[in-house]
């Protein structure tokens, strides 16, 4: 079975049948969702969109209804067909639809995602919006992304999502201010695994790393710093001139927009562009400056770093 798989947009009068068939497969005969709650009155001004393998057989869908009132978009109806998951389609469905949502001058996105999925919409920029529920049956979490502007992190999943979001869409260069490579939240298997990620990839890639201890970095050890040991030619680990600084914030930017900062390295608060600009060029200039005042880590030197 080809892997190859290309996404329309979706002519609902006329391909809504197709919509549906997926729809049914995995909602009502998959997850035994009343059927009666498969479609509803927002079908008909829904932006969906169909995703085809290479011989044009549809694969999977998605919707989204938009909210003219304020200005936002609700992504719903996700679904993939068995045989086709675990492939990234739904990450590509996700990308679509963000992608008309801007086209479309909407400053956010909210959805309700299903609990097994919520890696995949976390590493995708949605953030944590409210108290888990149920929903036709199955437990939820409301999330939310924000196109027009910055996000605030409230608590260890946000800060972690944002963080995985923020590693999974690098292009080639990565820039990380973790004053004690933050434990909690780089080790964190969420962000872990997208780093990991990274790391790995065939293209490639740098990944600077600012800390601030790096003595204690190398006494706690950690899953984090031997990712570092294995692959050195990706990472490079400096310290941060303290006598320059007496802040203790951490922050991340990567080369495609994508930053969060927090005011206290130790806590979970702060802001995240997902990806908004402005913020991401601001940050890179904040990181270059410390990193052209750092030093090498001599501590590191026995970890062969």
């Amino acid at each position: 079975m080809s892997t190859a798989i290309s996404l329309h947009a979706v002519d609902y009068p006329r391909q809504a049948g197709t919509v549906h068939a997926i729809r049914h497969t995995v909602f009502v005969l998959g997850q035994g969702i009343d059927p009666a709650l498969e479609q509803d009155s927002h079908d008909v001004s829904a932006v969906h969109v169909l995703a085809v393998d290479a011989e044009g057989q549809p694969v999977a869908t998605a919707r989204m209804v938009i909210d003219p009132a304020s200005n936002s978009g609700r992504i719903g109806r996700m679904a993939v067909l068995p045989a086709w998951r675990n492939q990234g389609i739904g990450r590509q469905l996700l990308d679509w639809l963000g992608e008309a949502a801007r086209e479309r001058g909407l400053g956010r996105l909210t959805l309700h995602a299903q609990l097994p999925a919520l890696p995949l919409y976390l590493r995708a920029g949605y953030l944590p919006a409210g108290p888990q529920f149920d929903e036709a049956g199955l437990p939820h979490l409301p999330l939310q992304r924000r196109l027009d502007g910055t996000m605030a992190m409230a608590d260890d999943t946000a800060a972690q999502a944002a963080l995985a979001c923020i590693i999974s869409t690098t292009g080639r260069h990565l820039r990380l201010l973790a004053p004690a490579l933050d434990p909690g939240l780089l080790d964190a298997p969420l962000v872990l695994e997208s780093l990991r990620s990274l790391a790995a990839r065939r293209q490639p890639t740098t990944i600077q790393v600012l800390v601030d201890d790096p003595l204690r970095i190398a006494r706690s050890g950690g899953p984090v710093l031997a990712l570092i040991q294995r692959l050195p030619s990706v990472f490079c680990l400096r310290q941060r001139d303290l006598e320059r600084t007496t802040s203790a914030d951490a922050l991340a930017v990567n080369d495609r927009g994508y930053s969060l900062a927090r005011s206290n390295a130790d806590l979970p608060e702060g802001t995240a562009g997902l990806p908004w600009r402005p913020a991401a060029q601001r940050l890179q200039q904040q990181f270059e400056q410390h990193w052209a005042n750092s030093r090498e880590c001599p501590e590191l030197r026995p970890l062969r770093l």
